[in-house]
């Protein structure tokens, strides 16, 4: 098994014909089809079966996918990161809502002090997104809230968080030190959207409380949230240190809901073959560093 063979395979991957990855790759398609022969008789498993003139991905391909798509990324940044050794190396950093408007640019600040020929590229979105980003190797590494299914991704937590509800101080709950769950259910709910670490939170404690919950509002936004609670359009769960200046400058309320638990953990991510540079470490430190302060 050769760099070629992956390259080929992944072409496969992309485009499910022999005829359309030898155009993509400019070589001959028997070229393509005896590639494929090599790489299914080395391995002994068949990665695609062939219906109607088309390729068709099996269980085997995915899986090798995951494995020679990195192996091509990894040699590619391999090259490119001999060539960037000393000063002028590159991040490309996801992170979850929270942590990008909360913490990152502390991160970044002190990165930046350390290395000032470093180019960072940060890419801010749900938890769910910036997983997928990582395993298509669109960035190095990510900061998030929720919780990671692949077992491609390794995880580590690097601190402990908490969400909470907020509410406007003309709502009927603003002098309340807590609530039931099941108050919620009469109420007008703005909650983050499908896919982000925080709804992922929220709706695992309602279903374990029984509860189901059909929201007002659903918002990538929590800034957008947090104003619609000052307006007393509803009330809503969000992080802590999302919310900490608004509850210090008394704009909202919060409150406990008894019997549900919404501690979490803020989680450094990476692909468990990813090279690691001098950068990616450090940038690593500098975030538990920061966030242990």
């Amino acid at each position: 098994m050769t760099i070629r063979h992956l390259k080929i395979f992944l072409a496969l991957y992309n485009t499910k014909s022999t005829t359309l990855a030898s155009k993509q790759l400019l070589v001959a398609q028997p070229t393509v089809s005896i590639a494929l022969k090599e790489l299914e008789e080395y391995y002994g498993v068949k990665f695609f079966e062939r219906f109607s003139q088309r390729l068709h991905l099996t269980q085997a391909g995915e899986e090798f996918y995951q494995y020679a798509q990195h192996i091509i990324d990894l040699f590619a940044e391999t090259n490119q990161k001999m060539k960037d050794i000393g000063e002028n190396g590159s991040l490309n950093i996801g992170t979850s809502i929270t942590i990008g408007n909360y913490f990152l640019p502390k991160y970044i600040k002190k990165f930046e002090q350390e290395y000032p020929n470093a180019k960072i590229k940060v890419f801010i979105d749900n938890s769910n997104n910036i997983e997928k980003l990582l395993l298509e190797n669109k960035i190095d590494l990510g900061l998030i809230e929720g919780i990671v299914d692949s077992p491609f991704i390794h995880v580590q937590p690097y601190f402990k968080d908490s969400l909470c509800m907020i509410c406007s101080p003309l709502h009927k709950y603003a002098h309340c030190k807590s609530i039931e769950p099941e108050q919620l259910l009469d109420e007008k709910l703005i909650l983050r959207e499908k896919g982000s670490a925080v709804r992922e939170l929220f709706d695992l404690q309602m279903a374990n409380a029984g509860l189901h919950i059909s929201p007002l509002w659903q918002s990538i936004s929590s800034n957008a949230i947090i104003r619609a609670v000052k307006e007393n359009i509803g009330i809503s769960i969000l992080p802590y240190f999302l919310v900490k200046d608004s509850i210090d400058n008394n704009e909202v309320c919060t409150l406990k809901i008894n019997k549900l638990n919404f501690s979490r953990h803020f989680n450094i991510i990476y692909h468990r073959n990813k090279f690691h540079s001098v950068f990616f470490d450090r940038f690593i430190d500098i975030c538990k560093e920061i966030t242990a302060d």
